[in-house]
């Protein structure tokens, strides 16, 4: 019975991921004023039901319920008049878990890539979970002709017929991976061309002879590393590099003239962007600053650099 003094009563149940609600919440009461309400554990009306001829029911079947807890508020009497009440739990939580799955999903329908590269008539995806060439010909009808289930974890870059990747080994140890693609149907995979005793920072970048990726070893410094990949793709070798001290994560490397007489590499951190000049490896030199606030990423076309900036 809902006192007078307190004229609401609640209840509370709950299920596990796995199940499904079925049955009723079902109030018998005389009083035909009040009504059956149900609440997920934050406090939004899931549904509710209003006396009729004595009796409000709730479905739990048709709600579609996930799993978690909710709360169920009686509703009978009111500040003058106490009206007692039957509340039924029928509801019954079936196990819904799959039993004996098969997966029936073709491999090339798994796409889930992060970067692209469009070189002739291919377009090259990498991502988390794999790698997909697809002949490009007819850009309507895009033909599916490698998929390889490479982890490519973090960042990638291509040039010609090269590929190179960053790959996390464990907590404590990273590598450089580089794909072949001078067979675009048939590409080979080339692990750990370089390696690091530590976990380097997912951002490359390359031209035609370098690529460049960032460490940081102990924020805020952090050193840049300028490898030398022209002369054998698949053995690459330091070249040159540099220390900074930055505030922020970095976000992402750009080069600006990549194949001019002044290389300049651009380092993106969360609240400020340097720019080095990289054209001789072994001797790069700081050229520019500044900060800013909050951003997300940024690209250089040119003489221009576009931001993206988070609003708070």
């Amino acid at each position: 019975m809902c006192a007078p003094v307190d004229y609401r009563d609640y209840y509370k149940f709950q299920f596990a991921q796995g199940y499904e609600a079925r049955g009723n919440l079902v109030l018998w009461c005389d009083l035909n004023s009040g009504k059956l309400e149900l609440y997920k554990k934050n406090q939004v009306l899931v549904a509710e039901s209003f006396f009729s001829f004595g009796i409000a029911s709730i479905d739990l079947e048709s709600l579609n319920l996930m799993p978690d807890l909710y709360y169920v508020r009686v509703y009978t009497s009111d500040d003058t008049f106490p009206a007692p009440y039957l509340l039924e739990f029928t509801e019954n939580f079936v196990d819904v878990t799959p039993k004996n799955i098969v997966n029936i999903t073709p491999d090339g329908w798994y796409v889930d890539p992060q970067n692209g590269y469009w070189d002739d008539n291919y377009l090259y995806l990498t991502g988390i979970g794999g790698f997909w060439v697809y002949e490009m010909s007819n850009p309507a009808v895009p033909n599916l002709v490698c998929q390889e289930k490479w982890d490519i974890y973090g960042d990638s870059c291509k040039y010609g017929d090269y590929i190179y990747y960053t790959y996390k080994i464990s907590d404590d140890e990273s590598s450089v991976c580089m794909i072949d693609v001078s067979d675009p149907e048939s590409p080979v995979l080339h692990e750990n061309v370089v390696y690091f005793p530590f976990n380097i920072n997912h951002s490359i970048t390359m031209n035609s002879e370098h690529f460049y990726i960032f460490h940081h070893a102990s924020y805020p410094s952090g050193n840049l590393y300028i490898y030398e990949w022209a002369s054998d793709p698949e053995n690459p070798v330091i070249a040159g590099g540099f220390t900074l001290s930055a505030s922020g994560g970095l976000i992402d490397l750009e080069l600006r003239d990549p194949e001019g007489g002044q290389t300049t590499l651009m380092l993106g951190f969360n609240n400020q962007i340097f720019a080095y000049n990289v054209e001789n490896p072994a001797s790069p030199y700081s050229t520019a600053s500044f900060p800013y606030f909050n951003a997300r990423s940024f690209k250089v076309n040119g003489d221009y650099l576009y931001l993206s900036l988070i609003h708070i």
